[in-house]
């Protein structure tokens, strides 16, 4: 060995066996805490909510942001999704919160939305986009049912330059994305090209996956489920079949890959021309 290299090698050990203090500073440091999804909300506080604002949300999923938003701002909310079993559970959501006469649950898709012209105060879209083909219609028809001044409140997740491009196709393929829909300049110009203004731009990187773990250890589960698929795949897909043993990588893949900051997150607040 080198002197050069015994010189690197000290300085590698001594720094490994500071690790455990570094740790403890990063996990005391204030600034460093991580956002959650909830702090999506804030983006919108100040936009002048209230029960005679009706609100979209996009893709609703299980209905949850629906009922936090009918419990935040007042607003009645319309909730729409493609999928059956989304629309079931938001449908008991919103029941099962007392809240079924504030919240409608609607069948639909963004590119042909069943609401009338110049409707809503607010369009929420919460990690939705991915799983679309082409955001021209989408945003179009947002604008379309959006009142004159209304807004858009737009999260969803971008890759970075650590993703590799077969690791971008392999996750895409197990969620059922776009890979074009995590590129940001994509997306940003279907956004100028309705003719939307972005009124803030907000980059979460891993804060989400971050606070998951902080939360309930969310992340080192999915990696050590990850771990396992992994090294039993025929076990598992002749358990479990071969779609949901892809969609299980996918998922906690998406999560990782968070951590591993080669997906942000990141968010707007777009408004309509007055």
């Amino acid at each position: 060995m080198t002197a050069v290299a015994k010189r690197s090698m000290t300085t590698i050990y001594d720094d490994l066996w500071n690790v455990d203090g570094i740790e403890q500073w990063l996990a005391s440091e204030e600034r460093l805490q991580p956002r959650s999804p909830s702090s999506l909300f804030e983006l919108v506080a100040e936009i002048g909510l209230d029960a005679t604002t009706p609100i979209l949300d996009a893709g609703c999923g299980q209905g949850n942001y629906a009922v936090e938003l009918v419990k935040r701002f007042g607003s009645p909310v319309a909730a729409l999704d493609p999928v059956e079993s989304n629309i079931t559970s938001a449908r008991q959501t919103a029941a099962d919160h007392n809240l079924a006469d504030r919240i409608s649950v609607h069948s639909g898709e963004m590119e042909t939305l069943p609401f009338a012209d110049d409707h809503f105060a607010l369009v929420w879209c919460r990690s939705v986009i991915v799983h679309l083909p082409d955001l021209h219609p989408v945003f179009q028809e947002c604008s379309r049912v959006l009142r004159p001044g209304g807004y858009v409140m737009l999260q969803t997740g971008y890759a970075t330059d650590e993703m590799t491009e077969q690791e971008s196709e392999t996750l895409c393929r197990r969620l059922g994305f776009y890979p074009q829909m995590l590129r940001q300049p994509v997306v940003e110009s279907a956004i100028d090209g309705a003719g939307f203004q972005i009124l803030r731009s907000e980059s979460y990187t891993s804060e989400y996956a971050e606070s998951y773990e902080l939360r309930d250890g969310r992340c080192a589960k999915h990696l050590m489920s990850m771990a396992k698929l992994l090294r039993s795949e025929e076990v598992v897909v002749e358990r479990l079949g071969r779609n949901l043993y892809e969609t299980a990588l996918g998922m906690y893949a998406w999560q990782i890959y968070q951590m591993m900051g080669k997906i942000s997150y990141h968010a707007y607040l777009l408004q309509k021309p007055v």
